[in-house]
């Protein structure tokens, strides 16, 4: 179930339009869904989480190995592993205000 959701998520494909409403409590569409996948490898763990409101924007998502930061995106602030991922201050930028509303993943 997991791996299906995170393709729906990091797909650029057409997506039904209220897919996250089936998440929603009691269907407040002002609420946020929120998940939380870990992955165990034999030399590792990758954490991967992200929320998304009931019309399916983007409203935060961190990826973690090992317990080390990758990235992070919530609440209006951003953070990136700068020695894994270096780049240009307005790339950054665009990331953190997810100026085309999609996922940190897909790009990296």
């Amino acid at each position: 179930m997991a791996l299906f959701d995170i393709e729906n998520h990091l797909s650029p494909k057409w997506k039904k339009i209220d897919y996250y409403v089936n998440f929603i409590y009691a269907g407040k569409k002002e609420g946020v869904v929120g998940f939380e996948y870990t992955f165990r490898f034999e030399n590792g763990t990758v954490v991967y989480a992200y929320s998304k409101n009931a019309g399916g924007i983007l409203v935060s998502e961190s990826l973690r190995v090992d317990d080390n930061l990758v990235f992070e995106r919530k609440n209006g602030s951003f953070c990136i592993n700068k020695q894994q991922f270096p780049m240009e201050e307005t790339i950054e930028n665009n990331l953190g205000s997810n100026a085309n509303n999609g996922s940190i993943v897909n790009f990296l």
